[in-house]
């Protein structure tokens, strides 16, 4: 598994991640509101988190959800809990060397 994804493919996986949450007749964009113009609610938020973390490979959390207000949050939760993923991943990597 690539450990880097450019953030075009983050963004293209997200939107089509939400596009089929939602139905194609919405037009996405970075700025596009969540809850007021896609009708997501709460509990939709956690089900497309979860969506997100299989798709991947991440973590987020419930709190973390709750905050994304637009699609491009969604977009820099992912980027985030990616960068965050690499960064535990080289530090287990060079914990495991050093206590070889």
């Amino acid at each position: 598994m690539t450990q880097h994804l450019p953030q075009s493919d983050i963004t293209t996986r997200v939107e089509k991640i939400v596009q089929e949450h939602v139905g194609n007749e919405h037009v996405l964009s970075p700025d596009t509101h969540l809850q007021n113009e896609l009708d997501i609610d709460s509990l939709e938020r956690v089900e497309i988190g979860v969506k997100l973390e299989k798709a991947f490979n991440i973590l987020l959390t419930n709190s973390m959800l709750q905050s994304a207000v637009t699609l491009g949050d969604f977009f820099q939760l992912v980027t985030d809990a990616k960068q965050a993923t690499v960064t535990t991943r080289a530090s287990f990597k060079n914990l495991s060397i050093h206590q070889a």
